[in-house]
């Protein structure tokens, strides 16, 4: 017998040896586990021989423990995921140091520079208000640089933490070519630089004649003198040459002013001669005679070789050798309240004497109320004054004394002036255009007059209104905006249209008058967004719809060009523009065929309007909102 049959029967279930022979054949021995008779029967041999109960319950249970452990090990991963998404994330972001991302940038670039008012030595720049992707605009860099040259220079005048649209750039040479460029400042950073834009001033002139002219300080032997600056009309000021003649004239202590020759006659063999040639505002002449009068002049002469006129002759004396006293009252001094209810004007006459020193000022005091305490608010060689900044309706006191070398003189009486009530502002100047587009007009103004004074401080201006009539429906000007801002962007507008706009501003008086009117229009788009199209778009705005219906439903078996030719003859549109609202049509036969069998039906409208009004606007240029209805 073999050793299978010791092992193994025909008619018994199969028996594992209790040792198992490690030389066994594993394969005979699975052979007669297939033998045997079922599951009860490999129950039954893993009871009797444990040695094999791993490979029988492999065997046996395989697709049950696969099953089990699949779905088992998806409930552990899904739990897992929950766990984490709603237990552990949310705390990890709380205590995220980052935090939620910032989509902000740095602002885009600004548009469209241009140049108003130029001049021999400044001009006035404006440019469009560019995207600030997420974080409002601060204000905005601007550099220079002379025409032949690559370098840059920041403009000082146009300041990063000004969001105004507009700059004021002075300081410029005469017929010279510069080039600038903008870029604008958010909270993030710095946007890049705009394209240049170029300019040449207008050519440089002669400088102007100095002004103010007034003695400094005299003595027996000695007259100082001062003047105001001269412009250089275009180049910068290279010297100021001053002169002086000897008059005939002579000062005593007693001498009345009135007496005094405004311009005396040349002494004898006088003339004028050069005395000073520098950049100076301010020189003396010396070695003088005592009582005698003296007239000079000035005039500058600028860098580009330019010498311009003389300023006016003013006339001046040296002191008397001996007994000179303080100055006499000044005489008839007079207020009068200006309209602008700020201000008020000072005049008065000179003292009967100068006690034989030339007179070098006046100080003027002003007291709020009638014996409120004084204070000098004016201190020069003229005769009137204008003081501004002043409360409306309100009693001001002023007194006047003069001054000569030797010292103060006796103040004059009080004169009161009440101000009148106070008034609404000026007009503020005319809109500037900065930018446009398709759909949007952007205008810029200046303040009135009187808001860049030191009167602002007491009647502010509170806002301004903007008016834009309506192109569309023809309406008139109307109010589109109030603010507080010196530029608006007015929205929602049509291509290729004109629109009107006027600005006015208002204090605690009330509305000033308008500005002058300005015309600008929208730039051009889309195949209708002409001005041809566009008029007949408003012209025929309460019938163009059925138009279009009849030429849609006429054509309907005779393809696009048919309806395109007939929207043309009974419109008047170009081809192009036409053409749009044919493909409008058919978009509607195959999207709304059903909701428009009654076309004048809101389900018609609404089909339309959610499938084939996005591509004929994209097409046409023209807002949904103008479509006819």
């Amino acid at each position: 017998m073999s050793r299978r049959g010791s092992v193994l029967r025909a008619e018994e279930e199969p028996v594992l040896p209790t040792e198992v022979d490690p030389l066994l054949n594993f394969k005979e021995w699975e052979h007669d586990l297939k033998r045997s008779s079922g599951r009860g029967r490999c129950a039954e041999s893993i009871a009797l021989h444990g040695t094999k109960k791993h490979y029988c319950c492999c065997k046996c249970c395989t697709k049950r423990v696969l099953v089990l452990s699949v779905i088992l090990s998806f409930l552990l991963v899904a739990a897992g995921g929950l766990i984490f998404y709603f237990v552990i994330l949310p705390r990890l972001h709380s205590y995220n140091p980052i935090g939620p991302i910032d989509n902000r940038t740095a602002p885009g670039i600004p548009g469209n520079l241009t140049f108003v008012d130029t001049t021999a030595i400044s001009t006035q720049m404006h440019w469009g208000r560019p995207a600030n992707h997420g974080s409002e605009i601060l204000g905005y860099d601007v550099q220079v640089r002379n025409g032949s040259d690559r370098h840059y220079a920041p403009v000082p005048a146009c300041r990063s933490d000004d969001p105004t649209l507009s700059c004021g750039v002075g300081g410029l040479l005469g017929n010279t070519s510069y080039c600038f460029h903008a870029r604008a400042v958010n909270s993030i950073g710095r946007g890049n630089f705009s394209t240049d834009a170029c300019l040449r001033t207008l050519p440089a002139g002669e400088p102007t004649a100095p002004a103010g002219m007034a003695p400094a300080e005299t003595t027996a032997s000695e007259i100082a003198v001062r003047w105001e600056g001269s412009r250089g009309e275009g180049a910068p000021i290279a010297y100021y040459e001053l002169q002086m003649r000897q008059g005939n004239a002579t000062v005593t202590a007693t001498t009345r002013t009135s007496a005094l020759a405004p311009a005396p006659a040349a002494a004898a063999g006088a003339s004028f001669a050069t005395i000073y040639k520098g950049p100076e505002l301010h020189a003396s002449a010396t070695e003088l005679q005592a009582g005698t009068q003296y007239t000079f002049r000035v005039r500058a002469a600028n860098a580009a070789k330019l010498v311009g006129k003389w300023g006016a002759e003013q006339t001046f004396h040296t002191n008397v050798a001996t007994d000179a006293k303080v100055p006499a009252v000044p005489r008839e001094l007079t207020g009068e309240s200006s309209d602008s209810s700020h201000e008020v004007l000072l005049r008065w006459v000179a003292p009967v004497s100068d006690g034989g020193a030339q007179l070098l000022a006046y100080h003027l005091e002003m007291a709020v109320g009638r014996g409120g305490a004084p204070a000098v608010v004016f201190s020069g060689f003229a005769e009137q004054f204008e003081k501004h900044a002043l409360l409306a309706n309100t009693t001001y006191c002023f007194r006047v004394c003069a001054a000569n070398s030797v010292g103060l003189g006796p103040y004059s009486a009080q004169t009161c002036v009440v101000t009148m009530p106070l008034q609404p502002p000026a007009a503020p100047g005319a809109p500037l255009l900065t930018a446009a587009s398709p759909s949007q007009i952007s205008i810029a103004w200046a303040a009135p007059p009187a808001a860049a004074a030191a009167a602002a401080v007491f009647a502010p201006i509170l806002e301004y209104q903007v008016e834009r009539n309506d192109w569309w429906d023809e309406a008139p000007l109307a109010t589109v905006w109030n603010g507080t801002a010196l530029q608006y962007t007015s929205d929602g507008l049509l291509p290729a249209a004109r629109y009107q706009f006027r600005v006015r501003a208002r204090n605690r008086a009330g509305w000033g008058n308008y500005s002058d009117s300005r015309t600008f229009g929208t730039d051009h788009f889309g195949a209708c967004g002409n001005p041809n199209d566009m008029g007949i778009f408003r012209k025929t705005k309460a019938t163009m719809k059925s138009s279009i219906q009849h030429c849609l439903i006429k054509c309907v078996f005779s393809g696009p060009s048919c309806a395109t030719d007939c929207i043309v003859g009974a419109l008047g549109w170009t081809h192009a523009c036409a053409n749009c609202w044919t493909e409008e049509g058919l978009c509607t036969e195959k999207y709304c065929i059903g909701p428009c069998i009654v076309p004048s039906s809101s389900k018609c409208a609404a089909c339309s309007k959610e499938n084939c009004f996005p591509d004929c606007v994209k097409c046409s240029g023209v807002p949904m909102w103008a479509y006819p209805k």
